[in-house]
This record gives structure tokens, C-alpha cells and sequence, in this order.
């Protein structure tokens, strides 16, 4: 992973947003950003839906495309897999700050590049973990006996349960039980299986202590 920008100086380049960069948005707010740029910039922006989350939250992606064309190559950007990362789905809403709101600027990008951005991929451990347990990690899948949640960033199927997971429901690195066992990362799975033909990049938005990683 590559490490990226520290949140005061996000912050501080977010200055004249059309919303406050200076907290951290819950689910419900950064799903409402959405349905705000495609309705200020519906030439541009597109709102997809993904998924359900485990506790019935919706998943959606904004898809950036200058005039509709469908047939650049496309970016992927995913955020907030995991829940205590809270600076992860911020970032993601920032890109699209930038990049929808001032498109103007980024032109030589968008003629050639498409984005769908994904900036909540788990909502509900996100909002456990601003209301709840600020170290939460996981989903909040019911796993029985008292145990919550898998770890998404180890349910994908490139090599699952082969390294540093556990197959113990309560603990924080819960690999599920089995690959795409979840219906987040099952929801992902299918947003690159679908957009497979001019998919070219993937980026997944993490973060450790104060620093953004992709």
C-alpha cells in the first residue's frame, strides 16, 4: 500500500466545498452527497446501485462519465470496507468532490476515463463504530453465539483464508465462512464482474493511524 495525505492537510484542501470537509459524514450524509451531485450535475454523474449491507442499508456507487459515454476506460474506487477507517469514505467523497464538482478542471481526465466510486462499501460497521465501539473493524453479519460481523477487507476469493485471517466468528480478523460470504464484498464481486469489459484500474481507500493508503 502507498500511503497518501494526512486528514489536516485533506481538510485544508477541501476549503469552499459545497459541503463541510470538516467532520466526518455519517452513512446517511454521504449517501445524500450522492443524490446532491446527480441532481446539480446530471450530465456527468450517475448514481448505481450496488448492494444491500447485512442490516438492509443500501450500497451505491456514483458513476462519472462526461456525456454518458459508457465506453472509456473505467476506474474503480472503493472505500469504507473497513469501519473504523472512518477517513477512508471521506477521502472517496472528496475525489468526488473534485472531480464531479470541478470537472471543469479535470477535462483532460474525463475525456478519456470513466470513475465509479463506491465510497461506503460497509455502511453498517461504519455507523456501529461512530455510535457504538470507535475500534469496531467489521461488517455486523450475525455469526451466532454473540459473535458480529467478518472482516471484509479477508472475504474476497484471491486467496482466502490462506493469510493472517481467522476463522474465529468473534475475532476482528473473522474471514467469514467462505469467500464472498458477505453480502458487501458479494455486491463488489459483482459491480467488477459486470464491468469487466473496460475495467482497467481497481483502487481500494484504506487507512492506518493518520495516514490514507490505496
Amino acid at each position: 500500500m502507498r500511503s497518501l495525505l494526512l486528514l489536516p492537510i485533506l481538510v485544508a484542501l477541501a476549503t469552499g466545498a459545497t459541503l463541510d470537509f470538516n467532520q466526518y459524514w455519517n452513512a446517511q450524509q454521504i449517501d445524500d452527497y450522492l443524490d446532491e451531485l446527480v441532481g446539480d450535475f446530471p450530465t456527468i454523474a450517475s448514481v448505481v446501485n450496488v448492494g444491500t449491507s447485512s442490516e438492509g442499508r443500501r450500497i451505491r456507487a456514483l458513476r462519472v462519465s462526461k456525456d454518458g459515454n459508457a465506453n472509456r476506460p473505467l476506474v474503480i474506487v472503493e472505500a469504507g470496507l473497513r469501519a473504523r477507517e472512518w477517513i477512508s469514505p471521506m477521502s472517496a467523497c472528496y475525489i468526488l468532490h473534485e472531480i464531479v464538482e470541478h470537472y471543469y478542471e479535470f477535462e483532460h481526465i474525463l475525456d478519456n476515463v470513466n470513475f465509479l466510486v463506491v465510497p461506503l462499501a460497509n455502511p453498517d460497521g461504519y455507523e456501529f463504530s461512530r455510535t457504538s465501539n470507535r475500534m469496531w473493524l467489521k461488517s455486523r453479519s450475525v455469526n451466532g453465539n454473540g459473535c458480529f460481523g467478518t472482516d471484509l477487507n479477508r472475504n474476497f476469493g484471491y486467496l482466502w483464508n490462506t493469510v493472517g485471517g481467522s476463522t474465529d466468528p468473534c475475532a476482528d480478523n473473522f474471514v467469514g465462512t467462505a469467500a464472498f460470504s458477505t453480502p458487501e464484498t458479494a455486491a463488489l464481486r459483482d459491480l467488477v464482474q459486470s464491468n469487466s469489459a473496460n475495467l482497467e484500474l481497481y483502487l481500494s481507500i484504506q487507512s492506518a493511524d493518520q495516514m490514507v493508503l490505496w
